[in-house]
């Protein structure tokens, strides 16, 4: 509900190196999620919700200063070249994107940045994301799990074949896309129901041939 919005003054605006998914995770553009997924952090540190800034085009200024001067070795694990900035470590950026007004200017500065990109992870499927094309400098990881995990786990996000079926059209509009197994859950038939999923990427374009399995 929109009464959960508190717009709140970000003052650290101090980027966290990371290594993992991107090279440097931004100052919170989001603090908090209107999913109930069971297994987030983030609930549990803020169990009901969502922080937004008042000072958006700080934070953005801040990314676009601190890329410039970053010593970052490329090619690595991120990408071959630039430098990656995770935009939504604490919430679900593409749920949350009618909060953030600013998320375009945002998208226009990596997309004309000579060495920053954009990252975050999904759940949620948001075609106004499509209204814009920021040319490779924004990558979504995705994140899949079997359909019957998900319904428990992961309970009101974006069916699992409706966010396979979102890859193609992202990556038309310009998004470079990554698949996000997170959390891989082991249960008694769990290789059965992973190579269902795995199977599923038929409706898009071939992420994982069956001949790969």
């Amino acid at each position: 509900a929109a009464s959960a919005i508190r717009p709140v003054t970000r003052r650290m605006l101090d980027m966290k190196p990371n290594g993992r998914s991107t090279d440097f995770i931004a100052p919170s553009l989001g603090f908090g999620c209107m999913y109930d997924c069971t297994y987030c952090y983030c609930k549990r540190n803020k169990t009901n919700g969502l922080d937004v800034p008042k000072n958006p085009l700080d934070i953005i200024s801040a990314i676009y200063s601190h890329a410039l001067s970053a010593e970052v070795s490329k090619p690595n694990q991120t990408h071959p070249e630039y430098i990656t900035y995770d935009i939504g470590c604490n919430e679900d950026f593409a749920l949350h994107l009618k909060y953030h007004t600013y998320w375009k200017t945002m998208f226009e500065m990596f997309r004309k940045h000579p060495r920053a990109m954009a990252s975050f992870a999904t759940k949620h499927v948001n075609n106004d994301l499509l209204t814009f094309n920021p040319e490779g400098k924004v990558r979504i990881r995705m994140s899949l799990m079997p359909q019957t995990l998900s319904t428990i786990l992961e309970p009101n996000t974006t069916d699992i074949i409706r966010r396979i079926q979102a890859i193609n059209s992202l990556k038309t509009a310009g998004y470079d896309v990554h698949i996000n197994f997170s959390p891989v859950v082991v249960y008694q038939e769990w290789l059965r129901d992973y190579n269902e999923l795995f199977l599923m990427g038929n409706h898009c374009t071939p992420w994982l041939k069956p001949a790969d399995l």
